[in-house]
């Protein structure tokens, strides 16, 4: 059974359609590509499964339950963690407290745990820190903890996302062009990246990406958008030769290649 489905979802704002009938099927501990051209639906697809919109028409299901309705912080507890395509980090927090809002959503207390500063509330904080502090070693941010996000090169900024996503224990992550404004040696680090958190964290990966050499080293399957529409799906090679996605995306010069 597939951990994530779409089945025949729209979402239409007013008049415009961003979206049409969509409906796409993401096997557990796989990384599948949503590829296609600026406002062809990618991120409304992101939107839709974490709860930001609701969907006009059609089903949403995380592992066979309803994801339809829910409130953002819910589908969050449920497994599904994402980045942003336009970073979103906490500007006046250092690299760990980035990391750590996200640790201590799996660890609640209360303010009277805080004004009190009962034991639990202190052993909660060390363990969040300890947490914090292996996924950004494990991310090689370890050595920046004190520092401010807008203090670090772009692609350690979008390295301090995924951790902070990370730190959510999601079933589902989900990358919003996490290749972009990367150099060429930024995108072969982040290809790695991927591929070993996918790995190490039995994650189900699906990622937004115009940097095809990301989607062609990671996905096995690819759902290209048009206009709101899907257009095709299958794997890399079935995708790069379909006349379809020649005409919209690709361009014959790529499919050639």
């Amino acid at each position: 059974m597939a951990l994530l489905s779409l089945e025949d979802c729209s979402k239409h704002f007013d008049g415009v359609k961003a979206l049409q009938g969509v409906s796409l099927s993401v096997p557990e501990r796989s990384l599948v590509g949503i590829i296609g051209p600026n406002g062809a639906g990618k991120t409304t697809v992101f939107n839709l499964v974490t709860g930001i919109y609701r969907p006009t028409s059609g089903t949403i299901k995380l592992d066979g339950k309803d994801l339809v309705g829910q409130p953002p912080h819910r589908i969050a507890a449920a497994g599904v963690a994402r980045t942003f395509q336009n970073i979103r980090l906490f500007a006046g927090l250092s690299v760990l407290e980035n990391v750590q809002t996200a640790c201590a959503r799996r660890h609640a207390y209360g303010f009277l745990d805080v004004a009190a500063c009962l034991p639990w509330y202190w052993r909660k904080e060390r363990t969040i820190r300890s947490e914090a502090l292996d996924l950004l070693d494990r991310l090689a941010l370890g050595e920046l903890r004190n520092e401010r996000p807008g203090n670090l090169p772009y692609g350690l900024q979008r390295r301090l996302e995924i951790a902070r996503a990370l730190a959510l224990r999601p079933r589902l992550l989900l990358l919003d062009e996490p290749g972009a404004g990367l150099n060429p040696g930024e995108i072969r680090e982040l290809i790695d990246l991927i591929a070993e958190l996918a790995e190490a964290f039995s994650l189900t990966v699906v990622l937004i990406e115009h940097r095809m050499e990301i989607v062609m080293s990671l996905c096995r399957w690819v759902y290209v958008l048009d206009f709101g529409c899907l257009i095709a799906q299958g794997t890399v090679d079935d995708v790069r030769r379909d006349p379809r996605v020649i005409g919209a995306y690709l361009g014959k010069e790529y499919a050639d290649a």
